[in-house]
């Protein structure tokens, strides 16, 4: 399940996740994602990430065009987890793409959000 976050910051996507990603939810977060990429110069993104299990390949692959379609206007982003794959994926994703990214425990919540204005 991906839900999105409402927020005043116009330059923010905010979403949590919890459980297994299928395709048309992971298809309508991309495009809130391309809807801000189209309206501002850099887009900043918050994810909470609760008990989500590895998805499919294809969503992978789709994440990564994303990256390389938009990781130019990519501002920082702030990923709060527990989950080891997902820190890893993340680290290696920011790493490759040289974004500003920082990784926060569920109980480092409030400090996530504060980084990224939400």
């Amino acid at each position: 399940m991906i839900e999105v976050i409402k927020t005043n910051n116009p330059q923010l996507v905010a979403m949590k996740c919890d459980g297994p990603i299928n395709e048309a939810e992971f298809c309508e977060a991309m495009c809130v994602m391309q809807d801000k990429f189209k309206t501002n110069d850099k887009v900043d993104f918050y994810l909470e990430a609760g008990n989500v299990p590895i998805p499919e390949m294809k969503i992978l692959r789709e994440d990564i065009k994303m990256a390389v379609e938009f990781g130019d206007k990519i501002g920082k982003i702030a990923l709060v987890t527990s989950q080891i794959w997902m820190k890893m994926y993340f680290t290696m994703m920011t790493s490759i793409f040289e974004i500003k990214a920082r990784i926060y425990s569920p109980e480092e919540t409030d400090e996530a959000k504060e980084w990224v204005d939400l």
